[in-house]
């Protein structure tokens, strides 16, 4: 299972500009972003984020800034947690329906920087997918992608790579 997310619908964004222009309730990931990138307005961040060509790694340290807001008690962070975490048990069960193997025994792996950032989501994400799909087995991707990646084109010269259908 994997699914992308891009800082422009970065959820956390969105807090930070409704808290600057005093639509949303206050939060504590107004100042780590923009600590972050080295800015001091909120609307500087929307330059940031269209503009900087930002690479997927600033996504995974804004994470762990979201995760720390949450752990220390903060609303808004929850909130964006709790629906990161929807969206991603949806697309996985998403994928489930249109595959028909809700009932069937099969490994969904967890990968992505993601659940570095934010270690209690493995957990969360398991225990959903495990009401969805009760002999699914979640497993956290062990190696780099790219890596898998790698030994699978190496095994496939070989005339050896197992590719699932």
């Amino acid at each position: 299972m994997s699914t992308t997310l891009s800082l422009r619908s970065w959820p956390a964004r969105g807090a930070v500009a409704r808290q600057s222009d005093e639509r949303g309730a206050p939060t504590p990931l107004t100042g780590r972003p923009l600590q972050h990138f080295g800015i001091v307005k909120p609307q500087d961040l929307v330059q940031v984020v269209y503009y900087r060509n930002l690479r997927p790694p600033a996504i995974a340290a804004l994470a762990t800034h979201v995760n720390q807001a949450a752990v220390e008690g903060d609303r808004v962070a929850r909130d964006i947690l709790a629906e990161g975490t929807d969206e991603l048990v949806g697309g996985a069960g998403s994928v489930m329906t249109r595959l028909a193997i809700a009932q069937d025994p099969f490994v969904s792996v967890l990968a992505g920087g993601i659940f570095q950032a934010v270690p209690s989501l493995s957990e969360v994400v398991t225990r959903r997918l495990s009401e969805m799909a009760p002999r699914c087995r979640a497993t956290r991707l062990s190696t780099d992608p790219a890596a898998g990646a790698v030994q699978l084109a190496l095994d496939q010269l070989r005339g050896g790579a197992m590719i699932p259908a």
